[in-house]
């Protein structure tokens, strides 16, 4: 096999963009023309060696003809997909997420119901356990219970998510405390690396999920939704129609929290009540 991967030209890169959106939803944008086809060429090397083909081409038409769930397409999602994320990402969000818990238990709302719709490879639905959890001590309630739900398209970070393995956070991201209280140390060759405990690792449920393709049906009743920096890579129009599924997975006075880059204050049916934190104004419809 040749020691350089073909290059993509401008026909093959627009059949790869076409399926990609078309599978995942993920427009290409944010380089010129030329950078986003050698991003890509980039992330496709490996894959690509991996399956043992010769060109580009090839391996575009291997996708075309595979299944949905066979093995070359699970890998295709994960090398096309961005996983950039960490612990207590966006903090404010998680300050507002402890207060609106409190508030939810004091109404009696009960186990409550939190989503990370795009969790990557665990820190954000973690980051959700452990505010919840430190919440719940904190508030001594009998009714302080809850339960988090854990999504992302891609199966192999999914896989890295439940492991709850990671390089030991700085402590500008989580605190000593936090550390102690919530992550085993490694030692001996795993020094430098941390595990969440089973008590926080036991309060995620993992599930694959598209965000663009799959039904919505079974999801409803949220107190909390988490969508963030995700969005950015959707067209305008898929990006409202998603935002609209969400919206309407969420229970009564529930929260939408999106990425510091996603703004929908033209949208007539939320209230923004912080930053990129949103509301389903009273008096719109809601499941």
């Amino acid at each position: 096999m040749p020691n350089t991967v073909e290059q993509i030209d401008e026909v093959l890169f627009d059949r790869y963009q076409q399926l990609i959106r078309r599978k995942t939803g993920i427009v290409l944008t944010g380089l010129a023309e030329r950078s986003r086809r050698l991003k890509l060429q980039n992330r496709l090397t490996r894959p690509l060696k991996r399956l043992g083909l010769s060109n580009l081409t090839e391996y575009y038409q291997l996708l075309e003809s595979a299944s949905d769930d066979a093995p070359a397409w699970l890998e295709f999602i994960h090398a096309v997909s961005t996983h950039k994320t960490g612990f207590f990402r966006e903090s404010q969000h998680f300050q507002i997420l402890a207060q609106h818990v409190e508030s939810r238990w004091n109404q009696h709302r009960t186990p409550l119901q939190v989503w990370s719709a795009a969790c990557s490879t665990g820190e954000e639905p973690y980051s959700i356990a452990i505010t919840l959890t430190d919440a719940a001590t904190s508030s001594k309630s009998p009714t302080a219970h809850f339960q988090i739900l854990a999504t992302d398209i891609d199966l192999v970070v999914l896989e890295e998510a439940k492991h709850g393995i990671y390089l030991r956070p700085d402590t500008s991201a989580v605190s000593r405390e936090t550390l102690e209280r919530h992550f085993l140390e490694g030692r001996n060759r795993k020094t430098g690396s941390v595990k969440v405990k089973d008590s926080i690792r036991d309060a995620v449920r993992y599930e694959q999920f598209n965000l663009l393709q799959s039904n919505y049906t079974n999801k409803h009743s949220f107190d909390a939704i988490f969508c963030r920096n995700v969005l950015i890579y959707f067209d305008p129009v898929e990006r409202e129609k998603l935002v609209t599924q969400l919206a309407r997975c969420l229970a009564p006075g529930g929260l939408l929290f999106f990425g510091h880059a996603e703004s929908f204050s033209s949208r007539a049916d939320l209230d923004c009540v912080a930053p990129t934190v949103y509301r389903v104004k009273r008096g719109t419809s809601q499941p």
